[in-house]
């Protein structure tokens, strides 16, 4: 469980080229005790040559931008002297800062030396001990036996140490503008949700976060969210969620018999697909439903085989009733939705551990919730967990 943050609501979240930016982990870390992350769009400092792992700073997807907005946690601003060069003002306290910056970098190089000089104690003792012994009883530099102690050494030898100049100093470089509370905001009115699907996408976002879920984009999964059940820093998707637009009487529709139509057949292996067969580039295999019953019509000891060396990626085709045209008609009742645009790309190799939730928007706002899991080919409907 993460610590609470102490912070005053609602936090200040910069937009900029429509994009709400974070820039603090202070506020990342706000966010996330409230269910809600984004995307990581900067580079690791210590790695700045590598993309797999991303940095700071953090771009929030709309859906959440208006959800927190909603719930009072942020308020959405733009500043415009950040547009304009530095007052004289910020100058000088840019000047103060980097100042007080290198002072506590020495101050933590000569900690640094005590330390290491404390760890050594011994040695150092004993050597000033030998050298203090060999000089004569009249000279100046010999020190009294009573005066001659490790704490009295250490502070000579620190007294002696040559700091680190400037240009051996960090410059520290700030993510977020350092002076950022002393600059004007003006206050960002927000553009979301404007279209009916994105109204559909919103309203749908919104009640799986207060059911208790972790939402994030599933755009990479050519989805509209990812569904965790816990933090994903520490647990996998349990759903891949995609909006559906639908005035049918969910209530009394039976989830199972609306994808009777999807099962493969030993028919469907004799027909071919009418389906533009999907582009892709590098070493992407370009896939059609071709693919699909070729699958469906191996053997079942030669399918593994077949998914591993031709499949990467497919499109889950159409599977059309007797007398519908391939590919062209809607599962669903009017406006329904058809199978491919449903799931869209699909990774075959997890083709039979992947569940994907489908988020039934009536147009007076009521959402009605079915899980499709696959098994092969089958497709089985069951009520969303609670």
């Amino acid at each position: 469980m993460m610590a609470s943050i102490n912070a005053t609501l609602p936090i200040k979240i910069s937009v900029i080229e429509e994009l709400a930016v974070v820039w603090s982990l202070e506020t990342v870390q706000v966010l996330r005790e409230h269910r809600v992350t984004g995307v990581m769009d900067g580079a690791l400092p210590e790695q700045p040559n590598q993309n797999r792992t991303r940095g700071l700073p953090m771009v929030l997807g709309k859906e959440a931008v208006t959800l927190l907005q909603d719930i009072a946690v942020i308020e959405l601003v733009h500043y415009p002297d950040l547009n304009n060069s530095p007052s004289d003002k910020m100058d000088i306290l840019q000047v103060a800062m980097e100042k007080g910056d290198f002072s506590k970098q020495r101050n933590r190089y000569i900690e640094d030396r005590k330390r290491h000089m404390m760890k050594h104690s011994d040695k150092i003792l004993a050597s000033a001990k030998k050298k203090n012994a060999k000089l004569a009883k009249d000279n100046p530099k010999r020190i009294p036996e009573n005066k001659l102690t490790i704490e009295n050494i250490i502070s000579d030898k620190v007294k002696d140490l040559k700091l680190p100049g400037r240009g051996s100093l960090v410059v520290q470089i700030h993510m977020e503008y350092p002076f950022i509370n002393d600059l004007k905001s003006v206050p960002v009115r927000w553009n979301y949700p404007i279209t009916e699907r994105e109204i559909m996408a919103y309203l749908v976002y919104r009640d799986l976060w207060q059911k208790g879920y972790w939402v994030v984009s599933g755009t990479e999964c050519s989805l509209d969210f990812l569904l965790y059940k816990g933090d994903p820093m520490m647990v996998h998707a349990c759903l891949g969620v995609k909006v559906v637009a639908s005035d049918i009487d969910t209530n009394t529709s039976d989830a199972t018999s609306i994808f009777d139509k999807l099962k493969l057949t030993n028919n469907d292996c004799k027909e071919k697909s009418t389906e533009t067969p999907i582009k892709t580039t590098n070493n992407t295999i370009t896939k059609s439903n071709d693919i699909i019953k070729d699958y469906a019509c191996k053997p079942d000891a030669e399918k593994q085989s077949y998914i591993n060396s031709n499949v990467k990626h497919l499109r889950v085709p159409i599977i059309p009733a007797e007398g519908e045209a391939v590919g062209g008609k809607s599962i669903f009742a009017n406006p329904g939705i058809s199978i491919e645009k449903m799931v869209g790309l699909v990774r075959m190799n997890g083709i039979a551990k992947r569940n994907l939730l489908l988020a039934y928007v009536q147009r007076n706002g009521t959402i009605t919730y079915h899980t499709i899991k696959w098994n092969g080919f089958e497709f089985g409907g069951v009520k969303l967990p609670s």
